[in-house]
């Protein structure tokens, strides 16, 4: 990874009904924050905030508003994993490495959203470098930068029942990834291929990108996009999943390996 780059920030999911979503990863045994809004856009979002990372659960809640490149995904894609957002050293760093890399990035752009706490409305800031839908066409890309972190990494939100502490890896769907092997390889500082999948490192995560086909072997069927999420306690997560009555198997390491059904279209694993 370069110095351009401080690692992985979030994992955006897109849902069909951003309420449904939050009960559903709530009985995976998390603490959602309240829902945002996306100032000037039509979309929400609630998000499953951990020390270093975290997950955006983010869906249409204004259908008069403006059209939205989620909408057309949610469309074409079904819910479940869409994107990464990555966190940068600084905005010219990562505007100019992404450039270099051939990954023609849109200049940053300030950001909010509006949320809906008991206390009050607050309003997380943040700066954004897109990478265009010509360069990402079936999933989102981009570098995210926190302008009022405090905001939203209160100790209420950062505990949760399962002991999700960080994301280690997560996959992916896209119809070409070989095109995006050589820009990717630039930006990351690397890329290798195992079994049809094309693997970076971004920090403590590794990311990865591959076909339906390439991924249906980790994933299984009908799940979009695989995510593994390393907790404190193993034994406190199966707990979780008994008491909410989610079905889970055993994986590899004895990861809780939970199918998409369950958790909005993503493959979800918890990792010791």
């Amino acid at each position: 990874m370069t110095d351009a780059l401080r690692g992985l920030d979030h994992a955006l999911i897109a849902v069909a009904d951003l309420e449904a979503a939050r009960a559903d990863w709530q009985r995976l045994g998390f603490r959602p924050t309240p829902r945002g809004r996306h100032q000037g856009r039509s979309t929400g979002n609630h998000c499953l905030m951990l020390p270093a990372d975290y997950l955006e659960l983010v869906g249409i809640v204004d259908s008069a508003g403006p059209p939205s490149r989620l909408s057309g995904l949610l469309q074409r894609r079904g819910q479940g994993l869409i994107g990464a957002a990555l966190a940068p050293s600084d905005d010219a760093a990562a505007f100019a490495w992404a450039t270099e890399a051939g990954l023609s990035p849109q200049p940053p752009v300030a950001f909010g959203r509006l949320l809906e706490t008991p206390e009050g409305t607050l309003h997380p800031r943040f700066s954004l470098i897109e990478l265009p839908a010509e360069t990402v066409p079936d999933f989102r890309l981009f570098f995210c930068r926190h302008l009022t972190a405090d905001l939203l990494r209160r100790p209420a939100w950062l505990g949760h029942p399962n002991t999700a502490r960080r994301i280690a890896e997560l996959a992916i769907v896209t119809a070409d990834p070989e095109r995006l092997a050589r820009p990717l390889g630039r930006l990351f500082g690397g890329a290798q291929w195992r079994d049809g999948i094309l693997w970076v490192s971004a920090g403590d995560a590794r990311l990865g990108f591959g076909t339906a086909e390439a991924l249906a072997g980790p994933m299984g069927s009908g799940a979009n996009g695989l995510l593994a999420l390393e907790v404190a306690d193993l034994d406190m997560a199966e707990r979780q999943l008994e008491a909410t009555g989610i079905a889970y198997r055993r994986g590899a390491g004895n990861a809780l390996c939970v199918g998409p059904a369950f958790a909005t279209g993503v493959a979800l694993e918890f990792r010791g």
